[in-house]
């Protein structure tokens, strides 16, 4: 059974939300490198961090893999 489908970008006047993609790895990995200290108090996710940009981009794929089957949907604030 699959779950519902969201819409590829969710937006208001602030704030967008779209699915993360692998082209999103090498700025997504500086972001979180100078935030880590921060976003490891809070994010159990964060816990594998620093991590290489193919690591990271095999963890997107997943994630998109995920969300095609419906099993889960993770969102990146833009």
């Amino acid at each position: 059974m699959t779950g519902a489908q969201l819409p590829h970008r969710l937006e208001t006047e602030r704030l967008a939300l779209r699915p993360v993609v692998e082209d999103d790895s090498a700025e997504l990995g500086t972001l979180i490198e100078r935030n880590l200290a921060r976003v490891q108090r809070y994010m159990d996710w964060a816990q594998h961090e620093p991590m290489s940009v193919e690591d990271r981009r095999r963890v997107i794929t997943t994630l998109r893999d995920k969300a095609a089957s419906g099993q889960e949907h993770t969102l990146l604030m833009v």
